[in-house]
């Protein structure tokens, strides 16, 4: 699908940016190629689950909201003592062999 705006989903325009007018022809065989793919793939699940893909959900099964396997618990931090960072004696000394 190609998307409106820079902000909605899909792919850019390609006709309407010189950037990416050599890519017409393969977005042309990659669209073919995924419509060939879902294609197979719905002929492959029709054939295990001898139903038909359905293409939306109705709204009568659609969950309303998640299910909560069990009580939500508060995260909680243990206590920690810091630990205070010191260079040892000499390491901010430098001699002419460090050059």
């Amino acid at each position: 699908r190609t998307r409106e705006s820079t902000a909605s989903d899909g792919v850019p325009d390609v006709t309407r940016t010189p950037a990416l007018y050599p890519l017409q022809d393969d977005l042309k065989d990659m669209r073919s190629h995924m419509a060939t793919l879902l294609h197979s793939w719905e002929k492959d699940n029709s054939q295990v689950f001898f139903e038909s893909v359905p293409q939306h959900v109705p709204a009568g099964k659609k969950l309303q909201e998640g299910l909560c396997m069990k009580r939500s618990e508060a995260y909680k931090l243990e206590e920690a003592e810091p630990v205070l960072l010191v260079l040892p004696e000499g390491a901010l000394q430098r001699s002419d062999s460090d050059l």
